[in-house]
């Protein structure tokens, strides 16, 4: 028998989550049951595949992969790989076993990314629209 034993803990950004406003993905327990039935993955999102393979194994293949993505890998690049693809339909809260609620953080990310100028341009646009029209087209 060794007479040390020495344990490495990774965290993975599990860290960073901790009281943090999306403590609830700590909960998450892997069951992918969010990706079920995500528009976003049904409809073959240009930046997600349903299985992670070798040549996209980094690439987030559920809601809740690209929430934690914008903590491990920095909310640039939870904004670049399906941030902003997301419906909010609410179908993956209606499946999780453990309840998270995936829109709402969703939509925290969001805002935390446009804060940062990482949301495509059209988001923009759609904002300045609404707030010069009161709509998002272009005119009243």
């Amino acid at each position: 028998m060794p007479s040390e034993v020495h344990i490495i803990i990774l965290d993975n950004g599990r860290r960073a989550l901790s009281g943090s406003k999306f403590q609830e993905l700590l909960d998450c327990i892997g069951c992918k049951a969010c990706a079920r039935m995500c528009p976003r993955i049904r409809k073959g999102a240009s930046k997600c595949e349903y299985e992670p393979t070798p040549k996209n194994l980094a690439i987030p293949t559920t809601p809740r992969d690209i929430l934690f993505s914008g903590f491990t890998n920095g909310s640039s690049y939870a904004a670049e790989h399906g941030l902003f693809d997301c419906t909010t339909c609410g179908n993956c809260e209606k499946l999780c076993p453990i309840d998270i609620p995936l829109p709402k953080l969703v939509l925290k990310m969001r805002e935390l990314c446009t804060k940062q100028n990482l949301a495509p341009e059209v988001y923009y646009k759609i904002s300045k629209n609404i707030e010069i029209n009161g709509n998002p087209y272009i005119s009243a």
